[in-house]
């Protein structure tokens, strides 16, 4: 018997080399089952929300949308809960979760640190941060914070502090330096209502919101500057997801964008505002390329080791 170029090989010697390219392909091909079979296609989908951390909190708000999801992907989705974005990338990479609603800002970190891939949109019309103050204040525009206090959401917020960071130092002042910021959480409303900071960084939804609270018409809480419009929150997937079922899950969203957007209105809350006028849309990972730019001007250059 011939080989490759005329050589020719003995029965025996042949013989051995076939059944070790044997064993070489079933040993690859059993890794590779036992490795990815069961989280390309799983048999149910973990889904996180990575603004809404313990099981009761999420099952309360996110119960209809879990529901709706498995309706229309004809398959069982489990709520998932996250205490914050490090340990969603961490759950990722361990295989145990599978889809996140998440935000922009959130959603490049995650793609950073664990390869996650945009699935659909979640848009929202005026999606950007204002930049609020006291009516009466001497303050109109952001330069003139400086030797001021304002007060920031959560450090994955993008509407909240990711891009108004940006925005401060695009207006010459250096935060923690010029101006003072304070990380306020779900704390920012009744800190500016209290006038403990000059001015508060929100999003269309947290100014009405803020306006509410507060029994404020808009000129006694004047916007005095606002961002360029952001990408839209997202539903982001396990890389490690196959490319079928991904496709799947986006075109059985997009056919029940209705439907997917009252479910997840039913949380309540800020859900309602915020998405009241939302529909599911296509997106890219290239549209987040902005929220990119702002936290690299933050100080962030590294997008894998942004702190939670």
């Amino acid at each position: 018997m011939t080989g490759a170029f005329g050589v020719r090989k003995s029965p025996i010697l042949l013989l051995v080399h076939v059944l070790i390219l044997t064993g070489l392909l079933a040993a690859c091909g059993s890794s590779t089952k036992t490795a990815s079979s069961s989280v390309d296609n799983p048999a149910t989908l973990t889904l996180a929300i990575s603004s809404v951390e313990g099981s009761q909190q999420l099952q309360k708000q996110f119960g209809p949308l879990q529901a709706k999801l498995t309706k229309i992907l004809h398959m069982p989705v489990k709520l998932f809960p996250v205490a914050d974005r490090t340990a969603a990338a961490a759950a990722i990479e361990s295989n145990h979760l599978d889809l996140v609603m998440a935000g922009p800002a959130e959603y490049v970190a995650l793609r950073a640190e664990s390869g996650t891939l945009p699935v659909v949109g979640l848009s929202q019309p005026g999606y950007r941060t204002l930049w609020v103050v006291h009516g009466g204040s001497a303050i109109t525009s952001l330069a003139q914070l400086k030797g001021k206090a304002v007060g920031l959401t959560d450090p994955g917020s993008t509407s909240g502090y990711v891009y108004p960071l940006k925005m401060l130092l695009d207006a010459g002042l250096k935060p923690g330096s010029t101006v003072t910021t304070q990380p306020l959480s779900s704390n920012q409303a009744a800190a500016f209502l209290g006038h403990k900071v000059d001015a508060v960084a929100t999003y269309p939804a947290g100014y009405a919101a803020l306006l509410k609270l507060g029994g404020l018409t808009p000129q006694q809480a004047p916007v005095i500057a606002r961002s360029p419009m952001f990408p839209p929150n997202l539903i982001i997937a396990n890389p490690r997801l196959s490319a079928s079922l991904r496709n799947r899950i986006k075109s059985e969203l997009s056919a029940n964008s209705a439907a997917i957007m009252k479910s997840i209105q039913a949380a309540g809350g800020i859900y309602v505002s915020s998405y009241a006028e939302s529909k599911i849309i296509p997106v890219t990972d290239k549209d987040f390329d902005m929220i990119r730019q702002a936290y690299r001007q933050d100080g962030y250059p590294n997008l894998a080791k942004i702190p939670s």
